[in-house]
């Protein structure tokens, strides 16, 4: 049976980003907007699910405990929705939003704009261009002349002291999420593609005058070797139920998640497996912003530079 509107996630984890004493790395954002929409079918009268041209506020604090991390994401977009009195399953809650973004962390900051549509219930659809830029503060890339080791966690904290790197670019990022939901049984199938140019690596002529320019570099937010030029692949399969007893007033929704990250030009790949968590806060608490709380608690598993470690992130979202 397919019932769905769905209502709007977060990138789960992958919207955390990284203040660390001494590493900046980040775990993308990113990141599972669908899974709280396709949890939300009972949702009616909430923000951003009306009819007609209406204003809508997504906004994302996110912190991650391995490393330790703090982000803010906030996307300012008109929402139009495009079969408000459908009785049809496949088309109910569709819509087409656009507008501004924008992202902020003690590392960087980021400024673009997005198009986000969900042309049928079963899949949602996301683009965006960014601006970014690394300016310094537990935000500095680091140089790496082998992505097969030296980008530990250990090793990017000493590296941090010796040898850092401050840049700008421009990230492009399109999102594929099939998604379906039946009773209590939630899948979500989210697919990323990422390209980011970094301009110039200056060195940070204050920590290591004699820095070389690298052709490899650790980036902070989605916490990968890359080439200046590169490209990720990134892809989310997550598989949850959800609990409740008034699934409109709150719910409890907890999925297994296998979080995989393939980069194109430094062959990187690294993958995570773990539990998902979204909580719905009651609506009858009237909390401003029907706000959730969700999060990742999982382990690294393939990593070419970590053994298997722990990874936590949790997030609080917002919708005006």
């Amino acid at each position: 049976m397919l019932r769905m509107p769905f209502r709007s996630l977060l990138p789960l984890v992958a919207t955390v980003f990284i203040l660390a004493p001494q590493v900046a790395v980040a775990t993308p954002t990113d990141e599972t907007e669908s899974l709280a929409e396709a949890a939300d079918e009972e949702a009616r009268e909430l923000p951003c699910t009306g009819r007609g041209l209406e204003y809508c506020n997504t906004t994302i604090v996110a912190l991650r405990g391995t490393p330790l991390g703090l982000n803010l994401i906030s996307d300012f977009g008109f929402r139009y929705h495009l079969a408000p009195d459908t009785d049809s399953d496949l088309f109910r809650g569709t819509y087409v939003e656009a507008g501004p973004s924008i992202g902020i962390s003690p590392a960087y900051i980021w400024a673009g704009g997005y198009v986000q549509a969900l042309p049928l219930a079963i899949l949602q659809l996301r683009a965006s261009a960014q601006y970014v830029n690394y300016w310094g503060y537990q935000g500095y890339n680091v140089p790496i002349e082998d992505p097969e080791q030296g980008w530990s966690l250990s090793d990017l904290s000493n590296a941090e002291q010796r040898d850092r790197i401050t840049t700008d670019g421009v990230m492009l990022r399109g999102t594929a999420t099939p998604r379906y939901r039946s009773g209590r049984i939630v899948v979500t199938l989210e697919t990323d593609f990422i390209h980011i140019r970094m301009n110039e690596l200056e060195r940070d002529r204050n920590a290591s005058p004699d820095a070389f320019v690298p052709e490899l570099y650790h980036e902070p937010y989605f916490d990968i070797v890359l080439e200046p030029e590169d490209s990720i692949l990134w892809f989310k399969p997550t598989l949850g139920y959800l609990i409740g007893s008034d699934l409109s007033n709150a719910y409890l929704l907890l999925a297994a998640r296998w979080d995989r990250m393939q980069t194109s030009g430094s062959d990187i790949s690294r993958d995570i497996a773990g539990l998902v968590y979204l909580w719905q806060l009651p609506r009858s608490w009237n909390i401003t912003g029907d706000p959730q709380l969700s999060g990742f608690v999982g382990a690294f598993l393939d990593h070419p530079s970590r053994d298997i470690a722990p990874y936590f992130g949790t997030q609080y979202t917002m919708r005006f």
